[in-house]
């Protein structure tokens, strides 16, 4: 086995979330409700016809699920946004998967088949969760994702933007203010540097933010190997282990070319410059999504710039 360090092992040694198939349960809706305390809550709508199915998800991708939850995120924190948050949770879930206590809901299903209707409003009642739980995790990953987007545009891109507009007042979360020192620094040049000097400190700061990984044990249902794999039991620790992959084995190497592969890998994601919301990306150049409306804005910039650049010609 290859050492990294005295102490450290690295994913590509010891397996991670990428590497195993994970079992999941899905169920085909979610209602908002109020618990007994008076707490908001997320439940699964469970009833003949409407039952849930759960086993071995052969496609479920970690970083399709990351990202799915950073643009969720996005929607939520939005200060003009005004659509309810427990509603919008829920038709999350209903398009994804079950959130919370994934192993507890697999273990009681393994017993139960669609005749066991009178155990339903047991699996409902351990399936539910908190709103406010779901919103404090996805913000802890969605900060710490705009963190380490807007500390490599700047290495990378040189570019100031998200580290300039990295704190501010969301709906359900404030933005992180670890740039706020550098903004009495109006000369992108100046900003550069400076966040360069301090590199090493914000790096700590940044893995600071990463929760503990748990290692476990598993066997592989795929190869039927045994090996260390990340001990999975919600969406939020699939999430942070992909998360973890991007920036531990393919955080992009320093490149001046904004076009290059190298930063922007066919696989990699990418955030759209009209809409904002991340998409995989299909080529090198890609800058927006397949919205046509965001589409009708890249034509415009097109123009534009094609426009500017005949101008500058003449």
């Amino acid at each position: 086995m290859k050492r990294i360090g005295a102490d450290h092992i690295g994913f590509n040694e010891i397996g991670g979330a990428g590497e195993i198939v994970y079992r999941v349960v899905r169920f085909r809706n979610y209602s908002p409700d109020v618990d007994e305390q008076g707490k908001q809550i997320v439940q699964p709508v469970i009833f003949p016809g409407m039952e849930p199915v759960e086993g071995f998800d052969y496609e479920l991708n970690g970083a399709e699920l990351l990202y799915s939850l950073i643009n969720l995120y996005h929607e939520l924190n939005d200060p003009e946004s005004i659509v309810p948050i427990p509603y919008r949770i829920c038709v999350w879930c209903r398009d994804h998967v079950q959130p919370y206590s994934l192993k507890m809901l697999s273990a009681m299903m393994e017993g139960y088949g669609k005749d066991s209707w009178p155990e339903w409003p047991l699996l409902q009642k351990e399936a539910s969760f908190w709103v406010d739980s779901f919103t404090h995790d996805l913000c802890c990953l969605g900060a710490t994702m705009d963190f380490y987007k807007a500390l490599i545009s700047v290495r990378i891109r040189k570019d100031t933007q998200k580290a300039r507009s990295l704190y501010y007042e969301g709906r359900i979360e404030d933005g992180l203010p670890f740039f706020e020192r550098y903004r009495h620094i109006e000369n992108n040049a100046e900003y550069i540097q400076a966040v360069m000097d301090d590199y090493d400190s914000m790096t700590d700061s940044l893995l600071g933010l990463f929760p503990e990984h748990r290692m476990k044990l598993t066997k592989n249902r795929i190869s039927g190997t045994i090996g260390m794999y990340g001990d999975i039991d919600s969406v939020f620790d699939l999430a942070w282990y992909a998360f973890a992959r991007e920036v531990a084995t393919d955080a992009p190497p320093p490149d001046t070319d904004p076009d290059s592969l190298a930063l922007y890998g066919s696989s990699s994601y990418i955030c759209c410059l009209s809409c904002g919301r991340y998409v995989k990306r299909k080529g090198p150049r890609q800058r927006y999504c397949d919205d046509p409306d965001c589409q009708a804005v890249r034509k415009r910039m097109n123009s534009k710039d094609c426009y500017n650049r005949k101008k500058a010609r003449e």
